[in-house]
């Protein structure tokens, strides 16, 4: 039986805690339980293949001190703040 590993970070910068994520999807062994606890200060994240010009407000989000992040998986543009806790769960 293969034990979970518990994560959490202290750090809410949004590009340091997608680097973790990354970090533990390419660096940890596919029996490798993970599960990733962190939350980030005001961020749109977009996935790999979207337009933030298109998805996001940019001028809106700079005036509001939002900062936009890329994650390297696919899927839509969320909104991230401090209120909203973020998971991932990895392996088998």
């Amino acid at each position: 039986m293969t034990t979970l590993r518990l994560l959490l970070s202290d750090s809410y910068d949004p590009w340091f805690n997608l680097a973790v994520e990354e970090c533990i999807f390419r660096q940890m062994p596919a029996t490798q339980r993970v599960l990733f606890l962190w939350r980030n200060a005001d961020t749109v994240v977009i996935g790999r293949a979207q337009n933030p010009w298109k998805e996001c407000n940019t001028r809106r989000m700079e005036e509001d001190n939002v900062r936009l992040a890329r994650r390297s998986s696919g899927g839509g543009a969320v909104f991230h703040d401090l209120g909203k806790y973020l998971l991932y769960l990895y392996g088998g």
